[in-house]
């Protein structure tokens, strides 16, 4: 039966392999993750779920409003979304996910689907660019989309992350055959793989990605210099030829890439470069921060050797996925190199080396010559000085992906080995030596396990090499260290062993003849997948999703009296720390409501001057009133809550932790959205205007601490006018018209976050904007009624088209010619 198998799939591969493969990679998915098909269920998956507000907010706003949200007004006081990374908002293969389905189902079913399409992909790669026999191309794919570097990424819920992995086969597909036969087709196909990947807002892993397929071009192209070296005549031109059009292909796919990306990493790269935010410059602290260290490289080999969630005990703050490949994958890889050390298989574990080298950054062996973390002579060093954009970028632990990418394929590259029997061309005493290597290899195997059981060697061993074992963030490592050790690391390393060893021994058998190849291929592929699966699976939970499909009745209440199509008027709310433990940080967003704190990365940087770090500009006067014994400590406001138009705090009663019991409670002082004063002082040091809005003795809502001087002459304070009468006529994320009644000349004062791309229309005619109050805005009005319109659109997505347009007409051209050209084709044979 097997030998009539293997002559089958040997021969010309038939249809039915690639559906049974394509079949049994959604099989698994789906038995994995069956539940998100569950209406009441969710896929935890903690970044993801702080997202479920801004990408709600997105949703309504393209269905209800028809707009492509610009400004996001759930959380933060209001920031830009596109120009701040709002995500893979513009990426086509994400639009059902992002658009036609609730957040807290449709961000995570593309974690899912992402998996899926790197499994896909990989499979793709193999059988198509590699000619990889089809079973072996799918074992390839099954082991890529199960390996717990790239599966155990949906805890933290790194879509974009995911995205990039997923497509980096797809990459290396077309460069490899763009390299072998370069053409205008495949510089298109490139280009749009590229410009996909930078869609998912990931920048860094596109970039990491780069560099991986840059190696395969770069050394492609010096192996094509060494044959030209030895070449005549015509030989030698083709070969030239080769290398030149090659060349061309793959840098002018890579700048299509870019072009084509453009409208989303140019926009959000000037966003960032004009200091709009608070991401601002990377030191080399930051640059170095969230690489691997001594446990997660040790991980490598055991997946639970440094622990995650609650039972990490490495450097890092805190542990959501693994870096762990596959015990098959890794044995493989180096059976690969052991049985054709070729130059293309040295290449890929070359690759490997140097990036697990370069993602422990600064831990990098090296010599040292200084006190300082970067006076030492390493590889990370060299490429930290030397590599353009490496600087930065924090948290390299990242790039491990392209080192699993390197080392999945070697695996795969083992088992083609393996199906045609390549130890058949072993000299006598290379195959005596193979034999014997693999014997050896499960002896040294074993005493590594047997010393590593060992408590205390595995402590004395841990300790010299992890600075931070005996006291780490939470004080109690060697704790956190014994416990995995017993719950988690022992049980591991013996399901280690059995694999490893079942793996070596079947190969052994194989190559002496005592086993049939495709038994010794099917054992390794279960094992395989078992564990990946016992690993991967960890980070698989899901949960009930009640909490995010009903909305409390204090949320309920506020959404009332906040809905202007209801005589309400748009006020902003906050809430405690309490509440978000509950839900997620941006839960605002989510509700539909205005919420004045929150994450983001790219927080404005003004509003983060305004509000502080965690918004304790907003607690503070609170908490100072609940320590005097004030019955409302929220009732009288304060400048910050005020003047950010804070009118409602949520909040759990002493005891309380469910939804129902959610309460909230009024600031009475809150200023309104448009308010209105005729009182200003001008201030341009944001450190003294931020001291003076914190004073409590500040009249914040009778006079406006303007950073530049408007035209008319101010009022004094105790004689401010702010008397104001508004309707508001019209309310989207884009573009809100309301009609105001002033007794007299002075400032409207918008309480939005300033940001240059606003506009503000004053009866039609567009006003000059004045920073006011720090975060917010201003402009001139006389006496009398008006009509107001307010505008924000992307500040830079302009550049971003300008830039993207020329690559779309090409990609349109190129595609369009060689349509009909296949179409012309087919009349003729016709």
């Amino acid at each position: 039966m097997t030998t009539q198998l293997s002559n089958t799939l040997g021969a010309k591969t038939p249809k039915w392999a690639h559906f049974a493969i394509i079949a049994f990679m959604l099989a698994i998915i789906i038995g994995v993750f069956h539940e998100w098909a569950n209406p009441d269920k969710m896929l935890i998956a903690s970044d993801r779920v702080a997202k479920f507000g801004p990408r709600t907010i997105m949703r309504e706003g393209l269905m209800q409003d028809g707009q492509i949200v610009q400004w996001n007004r759930g959380l933060l006081g209001g920031m830009p979304t596109g120009d701040a990374m709002i995500g893979d908002y513009l990426l086509p293969i994400t639009f059902p996910f992002n658009y036609l389905m609730p957040a807290y189902q449709g961000q995570q079913g593309k974690l899912i689907l992402h998996l899926f399409l790197g499994g896909l992909f990989f499979y793709l790669m193999l059988f198509k660019a590699f000619k990889f026999p089809v079973f072996i191309a799918g074992i390839g794919g099954v082991f890529y989309m199960l390996s717990p570097a790239f599966f155990s990424t949906v805890s933290p819920g790194h879509d974009a992350k995911m995205a990039v992995i997923a497509m980096l086969p797809l990459m290396v597909w077309i460069v490899k055959a763009g390299l072998d036969r370069p053409d205008l087709k495949k510089l298109v196909f490139l280009g749009i793989v590229i410009g996909f990947s930078l869609l998912t807002v990931h920048v860094q892993m596109v970039y990491f990605a780069l560099w991986a397929i840059g190696a395969v071009w770069l050394f492609n192209g010096i192996l094509l210099f060494q044959k030209i070296r030895h070449k005549i005549g015509d030989e030698r031109k083709s070969e030239i030829k080769l290398l030149r059009n090659g060349t061309l292909f793959f840098w002018g796919g890579v700048f299509l890439g870019l072009m084509i990306g453009a409208p989303q990493f140019l926009v959000s790269m000037f966003f960032i470069q004009n200091a709009h935010s608070v991401r601002g410059e990377i030191d080399f602290a930051k640059a170095t921060s969230w690489s691997l260290h001594f446990a997660e490289i040790m991980s490598l080999w055991i997946a639970e050797f440094s622990g995650w969630y609650q039972y990490y005990w490495g450097e890092n703050f805190f542990k959501l996925n693994t870096e762990y490949i596959g015990a098959a994958a890794m044995i493989l890889a180096v059976l690969a190199f052991v049985f054709k050390p070729s130059k293309w298989r040295i290449f890929w574990l070359a690759l490997s080396v140097f990036i697990m080298l370069l993602a422990v950054a600064a831990n990098s062996p090296g010599i040292r010559f200084g006190p300082n973390p970067q006076d030492v002579i390493s590889l990370y060093m060299f490429a930290y000085n030397f590599i353009p954009g490496i600087d930065q970028f924090r948290a390299m632990g990242m790039i491990i992906f392209v080192a699993a990418f390197a080392i999945i394929l070697l695996s795969a590259v083992a088992l083609k080995d393996i199906w045609n029997e390549e130890w058949k061309n072993f000299s006598p005493k290379r195959l005596k030596n193979t034999k014997i290597g693999l014997l050896a290899s499960v002896g040294v195997i074993s005493l590594i396990c047997l010393a590593f059981a060992d408590k205390g060697f595995n402590f004395a061993f841990s300790d010299m090499f992890s600075a931070n074992l005996a006291g780490n963030q939470q004080g109690n490592g060697v704790q956190i260290w014994e416990r995995n050790f017993t719950e988690n690391f022992l049980p591991a390393l013996g399901i280690w062993w059995i694999i490893a060893t079942a793996i070596l021994v079947s190969v052994w058998a194989t190559v002496c003849g005592y086993l049939k190849k495709e038994i010794a291929i099917a054992i390794i592929f279960i094992l395989g997948i078992i564990d990946m699966l016992r690993v991967g699976t960890q980070f698989v939970n899901f949960q009930s999703n009640a909490i995010y499909r009903n909305t409390p009745p204090a949320v309920a209440e506020v959404l009332r009296r906040t809905n202007i199509e209801r005589g309400g008027a748009p006020a902003r709310t906050m809430v405690f720390p309490e509440v978000q433990r509950v839900w997620n940080e941006n839960i605002e967003s989510f509700w539909g409501l205005e919420g004045v704190n929150g994450f983001h990365d790219n927080e404005l940087v003004r509003y983060r001057e305004f509000r502080a770090r965690g918004g304790m500009n907003y607690f503070a006067p609170i908490f100072q009133r609940a320590q005097m014994g004030v019955a409302d400590p929220v009732a009288e406001g304060s400048n910050t809550l005020n003047l950010a138009g804070v009118r409602y705090v949520f909040f759990f009663p002493q005891g309380a932790s469910r939804a129902d019991q959610l309460m909230f409670l009024e600031n009475r002082n809150a200023m309104p959205r448009l308010a209105f004063t005729n009182s200003f002082v001008v201030k341009d040091d944001w450190q003294e205007i931020s001291q003076t809005i914190n004073n409590p003795a500040w009249l914040a809502h009778k006079t406006a601490i303007l950073e530049q001087t408007p035209s008319f002459v101010s009022a004094e304070t105790d004689g401010a006018n702010t008397n104001i009468t508004t309707r508001w006529i019209k309310y989207t994320p884009n573009r809100r018209i309301a009609e105001v009644q002033v007794e007299t000349q002075g400032l409207l004062r918008i309480s939005e976050s300033f940001y240059p791309s606003w506009e503000v229309f004053v009866n039609g005619e567009k006003a000059q904007i004045i920073n006011s109050d720090l975060a917010f805005m201003a402009v001139e009005i006389p006496a009398g009624t008006h009509t107001i319109e307010m505008k924000v659109d992307s500040l830079y997505m302009r550049y971003g088209l300008l830039a993207a347009l020329p690559a779309y007409i090409f990609v349109l051209v190129v595609l369009g010619i060689a349509a009909a050209k296949k179409i012309r084709e087919k009349k003729k044979l016709s």
